[in-house]
């Protein structure tokens, strides 16, 4: 596994994926405009945060502003204090809905408007952060992209406003000169990743 994803005894280096990721989420589910959200999200949201923020508090002071690399100063410094702030709050979670399954994101997917000709294959790991799972995204020669590249991903149980029980993904761009952390969630009906952001597609092979 990438030593950057480790939680137990990180460095400042090593925590900077779960750190967005997990910060970025709580910001995409309203937590650091002071929504404090329900059921599922909110589970995912409390644990995962509990353990980012005793990891950023653990690192030395000089190091927490530098963990989220590409952050810009006042934004970063907020994404880990809505985390933290997330974690102070939050209070018993809910049940996590059994209809809800990370698995489904799991497959070779293409991306004809964007990169035609590629590949990108998404892949669970064996770290979880409460609610939310790690993942790889292993993509391949697409028009306009690295013949090869690899990018960190973190798959959640959607909040509210997107399909029930749906699967989302953050992925994390910058190693093919994208963004850090753009979201999309599985659709079922027409099997494959939609990303609301910019409507792009990736039908499921």
């Amino acid at each position: 596994m990438d030593e950057r994803w480790m939680v137990s005894g990180s460095t400042g280096s090593e925590m900077r994926g779960s750190i967005c990721f997990v910060a970025a989420a709580a910001t995409a589910a309203g937590m650091d405009r002071g929504v404090v959200p329900t059921g599922t999200v909110r589970e995912s949201a409390a644990r995962a945060s509990s353990t980012t923020c005793d990891a950023v508090r653990a690192m030395p002071r000089n190091r927490r502003h530098a963990a989220c690399d590409g952050v810009d100063g006042n934004a970063r410094v907020k994404l880990v204090a809505a985390t933290c702030a997330v974690a102070a709050v939050m209070m018993a979670p809910a049940a996590v809905s059994a209809a809800f399954d990370p698995g489904v994101v799991v497959g070779t997917y293409t991306d004809p408007v964007n990169h035609p000709g590629g590949t990108r294959t998404v892949a669970l790991t064996d770290t979880r952060l409460g609610g939310f799972t790690l993942a790889k995204v292993f993509g391949k020669g697409g028009r306009g992209e690295p013949k090869e590249y690899e990018l960190p991903a973190m798959v959640f149980k959607c909040p509210p406003g997107l399909p029930n029980d749906a699967a989302c993904i953050t992925i994390d761009f910058r190693p093919k000169g994208g963004p850090n952390d753009f979201t999309g969630y599985f659709d079922a009906d027409k099997k494959g990743i939609q990303f609301p952001a910019d409507g792009n597609f990736w039908p499921k092979q």
